[in-house]
């Protein structure tokens, strides 16, 4: 029975972090070993560079990335999706939603 215990608490955890990675818009690869990225470097490890939003980030893992949308709606033709560095990071913004870790209200971490 332990062993049992123990690998349900791993797939929670599992669970859990990937979807903070789906909501964010980030890998398991950049969450890691951001420190070690050209492309993020600048960046703090509670910035989301590339989140576009909660509904559109879950809608760009649930949907594009693997083209279900694509088969729904019969268009079966594949597209590279441009990829695109991630600009600059405003911390003193009023929007907090975006920016939750840190903005003009306050800051975290």
């Amino acid at each position: 029975k332990t062993y049992l215990y123990l690998l349900v608490i791993s797939a929670g955890i599992m669970f859990v972090s990937h979807t903070i990675f789906a909501f964010s818009n980030m890998t398991t690869f950049e969450c890691s070993k951001s420190r070690h990225i050209d492309y993020l470097r600048g960046t703090k490890q509670t910035d989301l560079p590339f989140s576009k939003g909660i509904d559109k980030n879950l809608r760009i893992f649930c949907c594009q990335r693997d083209g279900v949308c694509d088969i729904i709606t019969g268009n079966h033709k594949w597209k590279p999706i441009m990829w695109q560095p991630p600009g600059k990071i405003d911390r003193d913004s009023e929007d907090w939603f975006e920016n939750p870790w840190q903005n003009k209200y306050w800051a975290c971490c």
